[in-house]
């Protein structure tokens, strides 16, 4: 079955159209109707400029591909789901006045991504963010959750604010010995402001105002802190 023609119009309050192999095709193709469906085993839907659009719209399928150099989704309601879903493109936008991503496993990954909003919340049972060059930044942000782990590069954070934690723990390198790791373990929910001070052998220790936190120096011994005093148990 072939249908073509520089203009076409069907229309009906009752539409059906099937066929083993079906083709339509013009330079002007309008297709409108109260209730309609196209469905197929196979169905491909291409054009130089296409637009789809209705006041209730469903797409659905086993296996389903939107391409194209410009690809541009809008509605006051815009729901994806599906089993499997992946949104790829040298240049992809999803904005809204509301914005939900959920599912059971969710990767976002680019060379360059910025994610930004007035509010905003990324919550999961296992999340991961990682890249060269991570930024996080907000007028209010907050961050928790069961275990954190925060990984500093160098010692040299002055003035660090730990609070609110609940269990976690934190690992930070010394400058002065590259090869030993400071790990600070939080043992019960606490809020501490501390700072990394040099010790009197030019390791450098952690000082702790406020509640107990028990630091371990691998290879080295064991460091007490409560309130201002910091305790040295070297190992022998």
């Amino acid at each position: 079955m072939m249908v073509s023609g520089d203009e076409m119009m069907v229309s009906g309050d009752e539409m059906m159209v099937s066929g083993d192999e079906m083709m339509v095709s013009g330079d002007e193709m309008m297709v409108s109707g109260d209730e309609m469906m196209v469905s197929g085993d196979e169905m491909m839907v291409s054009g130089d400029e296409m637009m789809v659009s209705g006041d209730e719209m469903m797409v659905s399928g086993d296996e389903m591909m939107v391409s194209g150099d410009e690809v541009m989704v809008s509605g006051d309601e815009v729901m994806v789901s599906g089993d499997e879903v992946m949104v790829s493109g040298d240049e992809v936008m999803v904005s809204g006045d509301e914005v939900m991503v959920s599912g059971d496993e969710v990767m976002v990954s680019g060379d360059e991504m910025m994610v930004s909003g007035d509010e905003m919340m990324v919550s999961g049972d296992e999340m991961m963010v990682s890249g060269d060059e991570v930024m996080v930044s907000g007028d209010e942000m907050m961050v928790s959750g069961d275990e954190m782990m925060t990984l500093l590069q160098d010692g040299s954070n002055e003035g660090f604010t730990l609070a609110g934690l609940p269990m976690g723990f934190s690992l930070a390198r010394l400058p002065h010995e590259p090869d030993i790791m400071l790990e600070m373990i939080y043992m019960r929910p606490c809020c501490i402001p501390g700072r990394l001070v040099p010790y009197e052998d030019g390791i450098e220790m952690i000082e702790i105002t406020g509640e107990y936190v028990f630091v371990e120096i691998e290879s080295l011994g064991y460091a007490f802190g409560c309130q201002h005093q910091v305790v040295d148990e070297r190992k022998t």
